[in-house]
């Protein structure tokens, strides 16, 4: 089976954002899906202190050099600014900033001939709705103590009122850092 390299780079918005549709896209093409979740200054968490070990991941980034040929990827890293990115820039690359159809990004790794495919997009693609990605995202679990700190914080500043979601930014506030992570 051909293998999906699911890149998760960034803060955990980013990160999460890579790995719903990465999963979603692995899952409606028949890919099996492999994490790349690099620990960083912006994420410090690895991918086993966020989730229950259900899916074959690394967070080594030199895992990409050599073993890939092709990526399909967007993200807001700064390698277009005199940068190179952390794999080899000789892949044949397909860009997802502008708009695409998952048909079209498919086909692409399949022309190239390959076993494993590079997805790096820290975004959402608007070709997936949120409906769709909710199959995929059952895959994940998150580790309970984070789950029970999630719940107990709910509780305790909202009591009864409408509450849609947290995001906790690491990089938003140097002071918290430690208490984060």
């Amino acid at each position: 089976m051909k293998r999906l390299v699911i890149v998760c780079e960034g803060g955990f918005g980013n990160r999460f954002n890579a790995l719903a549709a990465g999963l979603y896209f692995a899952n409606r093409y028949g890919y099996n899906p492999f994490v790349l979740w690099p620990r960083t200054h912006v994420c410090g968490a690895s991918f086993n202190d966020l989730y229950e070990p259900a899916l074959e991941h690394t967070d080594d980034k030199l895992y990409l050099r050599g073993t890939m040929c092709a990526v399909a990827w967007h993200c807001f890293t700064p390698w277009w600014e005199n940068q190179q990115p952390w794999w080899e820039t000789n892949k044949p690359t397909f860009d997802t900033r502008s708009s695409f159809s998952l048909d079209t990004l498919h086909e692409f790794f399949l022309k190239m001939g390959c076993d494993d495919c590079i997805y790096f997009n820290d975004s959402i693609p608007k070709c997936i709705s949120p409906s769709q990605l909710l199959e995929p995202l059952k895959r994940l679990h998150f580790r309970s103590y984070l789950r029970d700190a999630a719940n107990q914080f709910i509780s305790d500043s909202f009591r009864g009122e409408e509450f849609y979601g947290l995001h906790l930014r690491l990089t938003d506030s140097t002071h918290n850092r430690r208490r984060l992570l």
